[in-house]
């Protein structure tokens, strides 16, 4: 879709991102830059261009609206414009006619400026080049195999070095044709809540089809790579991202939903806003009430406990510096059995220590007579005298693509706030509340640099969590430090750009590098819409909740500080460092000013809610407190769309108690 001179633009803009570096100090031009480490190896000889970029960018536009593709397309032919390329860039001379130094100036003059789309542009390139040069081998682009990138071996990096392949044995279906299935309860999403939905309504007799958009990975083919762990397991390849690109989506999209994918934290929701909840929405969750009960289950069904866990390097540093600032803490239980801590659990698997849906109530509902169906998306739900009377979907796979229609008694939503949403608003629902409410525990990273080995992608990923910033309004709102596990692709995509040469010196000492998450509890909210066949998120961080995440990012800086890091960096795309002997205060304040502008700083979310929030009447909410619709007598909610606010927890405990808190009910 791009011509010969915009497709050379975007080589030539990847190739100033990751360029190779010669022993000699000199990039690929022969303008000499800065040395800020050792050259030689495999990262320096790292480049953009053997990762076919360009057709992975190209790939990427197909898919976005005909307005984004003709911007990203204008500011490509801009570059080569002498006016439009110094209003872009500060320079006269066509984008291809630089030096590489006065390249790596213009993309960071794009990364910085004061218009948003700018940067707009300048992430969605740099996050796939990035991701790409680091994640994938160069055959993966044509063949994905999980080979080794050549750069691990100098990081001292392999992907899961846990070869056991434990299968979890669910006759997982395969529809390779045209066709018309019926049964009593349909479940959209087979994740957290609808697993849950699912084992209760097979266990009460009726005839279930819990219906998964992703497709069935398991033992061996859960992969070894990042590339293709995302490219298997997480919705839009791992790049699925808010309209502004400001904050990248991270959502399982296979059989297990996020509970294949996720980091096993199990953390129950917090009494006050089980009380908040009741209070102001309905939802009979309190102290004493059935919903303990249904954790207790859940927490038994998991096998939830902290015996299974032992504190990596970062989990270790995040305590020992948490400790050391009188910082509360607490330990992060897992749902994990015989875990050899592979490090890899975000990426599924392998070894079946992993408690997740596909284990647990999955495999129960399956014994019960349910059937699960991969690879099949429903994109519209029938209905007829206030009824869901059958739902049209599309199969897909190498096999082809098949429309496909389902006669039912009953629907279960249940594939996550974006998706579920997407399903009503496709649907033409009209109750005002769906897609509002949007939350997305708004999160960025401090990374620090120790002078040992780190590690951040070996070992159980998550077993402390720092409350100490959990309640900064005294209402609950505020945010919890926890650590990441960080494997190349995605931390060479998040971590800070200003040349390549900069960004190959931090990806020299990616081992020694640790970090600290702060997923902030968000107050306010986003949307989820649907126009011309596309769903979109639109969510800007609120200036109550960049507060909270500042004085979070604030905190982890302390905590890495006291850990005694030898560089702490900021979250922002403009490297800011500090060091032992800086003046500390100062570091603070410089990233304070910074801001939390869309794409200068780096957001991401694990936990999407509140989308078809459950609420006490239709003016509040698309469910009421039975998790029935408001509108529609056989149509009921199973997950995260469905609470009220955020939780500002790992939310799957919550998710899968408040699904058998209500499913139970259901027949």
């Amino acid at each position: 879709m791009l011509n010969e001179q915009q497709r050379n633009t975007l080589h030539l803009i990847c190739e100033t991102l990751v360029s190779q570096t010669p022993p000699d100090g000199r990039d690929t031009n022969g303008n000499s830059s800065q040395k800020l480490g050792e050259t030689e190896g495999a990262i320096a000889e790292n480049h953009a261009s053997r990762y076919r970029v360009v057709n992975a960018i190209e790939r990427r536009l197909i898919t976005l609206s005909q307005r984004e593709r003709r911007d990203f397309v204008r500011v490509l032919n801009g570059l080569e414009r002498p006016l439009a390329c110094k209003i872009l860039t500060g320079n006269w001379r066509p984008f291809s006619k630089l030096a590489h130094l006065e390249r790596e100036r213009a993309l960071r003059n794009l990364a910085n400026s004061r218009n948003p789309g700018l940067r707009r542009f300048f992430q969605a390139i740099k996050r796939v080049t990035l991701f790409l040069c680091y994640a994938a081998h160069p055959q993966d682009l044509i063949e994905p195999n999980g080979h080794e990138n050549p750069t691990w071996s100098e990081i001292g990096y392999q992907g899961t070095n846990d070869q056991r392949a434990s299968h979890a044995n669910l006759p997982v279906l395969l529809l390779k044709n045209a066709q018309r299935l019926s049964c009593d309860f349909l479940v959209i999403g087979s994740g957290a809540g609808g697993s849950v939905a699912a084992c209760n309504l097979a266990s009460a007799g009726k005839d279930v089809l819990v219906v998964e958009k992703g497709e069935y990975c398991d033992g061996v083919a859960l992969g070894t790579s990042e590339f293709d762990g995302n490219r298997k397991l997480f919705e839009k390849f791992g790049s699925f991202s808010s309209r502004d690109l400001g904050t990248i989506i991270l959502s399982g999209s296979t059989v297990g939903g996020g509970t294949t994918v996720n980091w096993m934290s199990c953390l129950e929701l917090p009494a006050d806003i089980r009380q908040h909840w009741e209070y102001e929405f309905g939802l009979p969750l309190h102290a004493g009430s059935q919903f303990g009960e249904c954790i207790s289950d859940v927490r038994l069904k998991l096998s939830v406990n902290s015996e299974h866990s032992y504190h990596n390097r970062q989990n270790q540093l995040l305590l020992d510096g948490a400790r050391s600032l009188a910082y509360k803490t607490e330990l992060i239980e897992r749902n994990a059995v015989g875990c050899g801590d592979c490090g890899f659990c975000g990426y599924g698997c392998r070894s079946g220590a992993k408690q997740d849906a596909r284990r647990t109530y999955l495999k129960d509902a399956v014994d019960r007579g349910a059937r699960i169906v991969a690879n099949c998306e429903v994109v519209q739900l029938v209905t007829r005298d206030k009824n869901v009377k059958f739902a049209r979907a599309i199969t897909k796979g190498s096999y082809g693509e098949y429309p496909i229609e389902i006669d039912c008694n009953a629907v279960v939503l249940a594939g996550g706030a974006i998706q579920s949403a997407a399903i009503l608003l496709r649907s033409g629902f009209t109750n005002p509340n769906i897609g509002r409410y949007l939350h997305l525990h708004p999160t960025t990273a401090i990374a620090s640099r120790f002078p040992d080995p780190v590690r951040a992608w070996h070992g159980a990923p998550q077993t402390v969590v720092c409350t100490e910033f959990s309640n900064l309004d005294r209402r609950g709102y505020g945010c919890r430090l926890e650590v990441a596990p960080m494997h190349p692709g995605f931390g060479a995509m998040a971590l800070a750009w200003e040349s390549s040469r900069q960004h190959k010196d931090l990806m020299r000492h990616f081992a020694n590098l640790a970090n600290i998450i702060i997923i902030t509890r968000d107050r306010n909210s986003g949307r989820v819409t649907h126009k011309n066949n596309r769903t979109s998120v639109d969510y800007r961080l609120s200036r109550f909740d960049s507060q909270h995440l500042m004085r979070g990012v604030h905190g982890a800086c302390e905590i890495h500080r006291a850990a005694e890091a030898d560089l702490i960096l900021g979250p922002h795309q403009t490297p800011i460092i500090f060091r032992p002997g800086d003046d500390f205060g100062r570091f603070l304040e410089t990233i304070t000013r910074a801001g939390t502008a869309s794409n200068r700083i780096s957001l991401f979310s694990a936990h999407q809610m509140s989308t078809c929030r459950i609420a006490r009447t239709p003016a509040d909410g698309v469910f009421d407190p039975t998790g029935r619709s408001f509108d529609y007598q056989n149509l009921y909610v199973a997950d995260a769309s469905a609470f009220p606010t955020s939780v500002g927890v790992n939310p799957m405990l919550t998710v899968m108690g408040l699904s058998h808190f209500l499913s139970k009910n259901w027949t």
